[in-house]
């Protein structure tokens, strides 16, 4: 190998190496590159930010924008669904979803359109609330009945207690929903292509139940071969091939938390 070669080589690794070093100048690129119209180039350099791990609601917000200009409209609502999923507060990434489900007429779950109750709280903060409520409401209820206290501090300390074991109550029932949302979060998924269709059976000879529209919400049940068998909207149920879906979040679920 000639010394150019080399010396080539070595530029390539730093340039590959200052890049992965610098995910804000890697996405800042990839943001140029979306703003001057060149949206294949955008889309990989997104995809290439999510493959070192660099993991992020704007990013996936702006994947979705990409796919939309791209005109790949049921893999913009996935993105979109996704961006959503780590910040059920991203006002831009569901207003989006919005317009692409009126203008492709896509199927939705209802109750998904609405962020859960718990969205606004982390896993590990709601641990902390049941816990720190439930202790300090316990040391309250002890001393307001072994302690010699003034009336006034007794009463007060009841209803303090009964506040704290009232946040602990509220803050364990939050961490119940948690692990039921991350649980239905397994299955979900969003249909991807542009013609899908649901059948009555693992194959295209099958009956059709239903036309399946670009960003679709299903759930997958079940899987055989290349087919999943997936709850619909409308209490309808069918089967779909697997290039017609993607998970919804493929992710580590603790992420969505």
């Amino acid at each position: 190998m000639s010394r150019f070669s080399l010396l080539l080589v070595a530029a390539c690794l730093l340039i590959c190496q200052s890049a992965k070093a610098d995910p804000a100048e890697a996405f800042s690129s990839a943001n140029a590159a979306f703003s001057g119209g060149e949206f294949e180039a955008a889309y990989s350099a997104y995809q290439s930010l999510l493959e070192d791990g660099h993991l992020s609601a704007p990013l996936l917000y702006n994947l979705g924008n990409t796919c939309y200009r791209l005109k790949q409209f049921g893999e913009a609502a996935l993105w979109y669904e996704r961006a959503l999923t780590l910040d059920p507060g991203f006002k831009e990434a569901r207003q989006n979803l919005r317009f692409l489900r009126r203008s492709s007429g896509s199927l939705q779950f209802v109750g998904r359109e609405s962020p859960s109750l718990t969205a606004p709280f982390k896993r590990d903060t709601l641990i902390r609330l049941a816990t720190a409520g439930g202790w300090l409401a316990a040391l309250g209820f002890a001393a307001a009945l072994t302690l010699r206290l003034g009336s006034g501090i007794r009463t007060s300390l009841w209803i303090a207690s009964s506040l704290l074991t009232l946040l602990a109550l509220l803050a364990a029932a939050g961490l119940f929903l948690k692990h039921r949302d991350r649980a239905d979060l397994a299955t979900q998924a969003i249909v991807v292509a542009k013609d899908a269709k649901a059948f009555t059976a693992p194959t295209r000879a099958a009956g059709k139940v239903i036309d399946l529209p670009p960003g679709s919400q299903v759930a997958s049940l079940s899987k055989r071969g290349n087919w999943h068998y997936i709850d619909l909207p409308g209490d309808l149920r069918g089967w779909v091939p697997d290039e017609a879906v993607s998970p919804l979040w493929p992710y580590d679920s603790a992420l969505a938390d």
